[in-house]
């Protein structure tokens, strides 16, 4: 027996189920067909006007509740997105021949595939996509020639085109082959104290070389090209006197173009040492003394005549530290100081050098007076000196250039008496004076044009009359003009 669709849901509801009527048993088709091509209705059969046909030993069921009278559903057919041709790429902006180009492509979820071409590519690279993403390498030809290439994506899915992009990237000249670097040093095996060189010769396109090394830390300097592309730089550094006993590495770092290495094989002595420091000292100052490899665990070193005493020697650490005092008249000269440990004697040598008083400052300053003269005239040109011994000969100059010379008195003041040359024109002329070291002081001495003297000429009217007469006075002067004052005083001092 044949079953419906709408039987086999009503017995998943658990409604009562039927005996199959003629209504019931047509055949039900593999397809579920769209409700317009039905050539049957569904609701032909009519349960409700037959209940005879129903068993007897079954309950009743109402015709609106019968499984076969409800509507079947419309079936609906999904429309699937179509694949969206949008998507987007990028490579790396240059490279060189027989170099690669990276790229990147990210597009829809369901596209499967790219091909990546370019003029520049050894051939066409097919790619799978994950997840609609890729990314990786293409190689350039060795013989591309330098200029910009334009790379071609693009993406299927499933062996459908879904679109093609471009990207853009520069392939450039190939560069030279970096120089090999030689480096080496002046010596391969020291001892604390020893000054040692170190020369690197690189490509000169690094500009500039890193020293690394536990002996003097890191120092940076700039390679000074000499010629067919090459660079030289040159260190040289002192080995610490703290220095243990082993190898260090010394390195030259050109980035890209060599990172060489060389070793320096430090020794330490183990015979006990004597350290000053400073090794050059004044008069009464301080010098601190250290023994390396002590034989003991005290010592002294001896005054030798220019300490001011025996300088204690005390442990600390693995040495013997200790300091003394030069005596303050000690005099200038190279002395050699002599540490005793248990019986081992260590010596260094110190300097003591000459105290220079200092020179005081001198002072010169050179007046005139008058300092406004008239040619022919005289005037007195006079110094003042500070820190200048008595007796001193000052010289001065005159605007003539000639020279004159006076002596400093015991207050370092010195003065001359120069005269104006006649015929000297009027105008500014400069007056000096200068001691024997050379030290000088200038004053300003103007010229002034000669006026002429005024002639006064006194007449008397009457000049000749009897006491207690009446006579008249008259001035007469040149040069002089209209309101000059003139007193007349007669006989008796009016």
């Amino acid at each position: 027996m044949r079953f419906n669709k709408s039987l086999a849901v009503a017995g998943a509801l658990g409604l009562a189920v039927l005996t199959a009527g003629p209504a019931l048993a047509e055949p039900v088709p593999t397809e579920t067909p769209s409700a317009p091509v039905q050539t049957k209705s569904p609701e032909a059969p009519k349960p409700a006007d037959k209940p005879t046909q129903k068993p007897a030993d079954k309950p009743t069921q109402k015709p609106a509740e019968r499984p076969s009278d409800r509507p079947k559903p419309t079936p609906t057919k999904t429309t699937e997105r179509p694949i969206s041709d949008r998507f987007s790429v990028s490579v790396s902006q240059t490279t060189q021949p027989g170099g690669k180009v990276s790229y990147s492509v990210q597009a829809d979820p369901r596209a499967t595939d790219v091909q990546i071409s370019s003029r520049a590519f050894s051939g066409v690279h097919s790619v799978a996509l994950q997840g609609g993403k890729a990314s990786g390498t293409a190689a350039v030809w060795d013989n591309a020639k330098p200029g910009r290439y334009v790379a071609i994506f693009k993406v299927t899915a499933n062996g459908k085109p879904v679109g093609t992009r471009v990207a853009h990237f520069t392939v450039e000249a190939a560069e030279a082959p970096a120089i090999e670097p030689r480096f080496g040093m002046s010596s391969y095996t020291a001892k604390p104290g020893d000054k040692i060189t170190a020369d690197i010769v690189g490509d000169a396109r690094a500009k500039q070389v890193v020293f690394k090394s536990e002996l003097f830390g890191v120092k940076t300097l700039p390679l000074r090209e000499i010629g067919e592309g090459r660079g030289r730089a040159t260190i040289t550094f002192t080995v610490p006197s703290d220095a243990k006993a082993g190898s260090y590495d010394v390195r030259a770092d050109l980035g890209r173009f060599g990172k060489p290495v060389a070793a320096l094989k430090v020794s330490v002595s183990e015979e006990q040492s004597l350290q000053a420091t400073p090794g050059t000292v004044d008069p009464g100052g301080k010098v601190a003394f250290t023994v390396v490899n002590p034989k003991g665990d005290r010592g002294h070193v001896d005054a030798s005549g220019v300490l001011t005493g025996n300088a204690r020697l005390v442990r600390s650490g693995d040495k013997l530290v200790g300091e003394g005092f030069v005596k303050r008249d000690a005099r200038p000269g190279t002395y050699e100081l002599r540490a005793n440990v248990n019986g081992t004697v260590s010596a260094v040598t110190i300097r003591v050098r000459e105290i220079v008083k200092p020179t005081p400052v001198t002072a010169l300053d050179l007046r005139l007076e008058p300092a406004r003269v008239q040619p022919g005239q005289s005037y007195f040109a006079g110094v003042t000196t500070q820190n200048v011994k008595p007796g001193t000969v000052v010289r001065f100059r005159d605007p003539g250039g000639k020279w004159t010379s006076a002596r400093l008195d015991e207050w370092g003041t010195a003065r001359v008496r120069l005269t104006v040359p006649k015929g000297t024109k009027p105008g500014p002329y400069t007056v000096k004076a200068q001691l024997p070291s050379g030290q000088s002081s200038s004053a300003r001495l103007t010229v002034v044009k000669a006026e002429p003297k005024p002639g006064v000429n006194l007449v008397l009217v009457p000049n000749k009359l009897y006491a207690g007469d009446r006579f008249a006075a008259f001035v007469a002067t040149p040069y002089l003009g209209k309101g000059t004052y003139a007193t007349i005083v007669d006989p008796g001092g009016k």
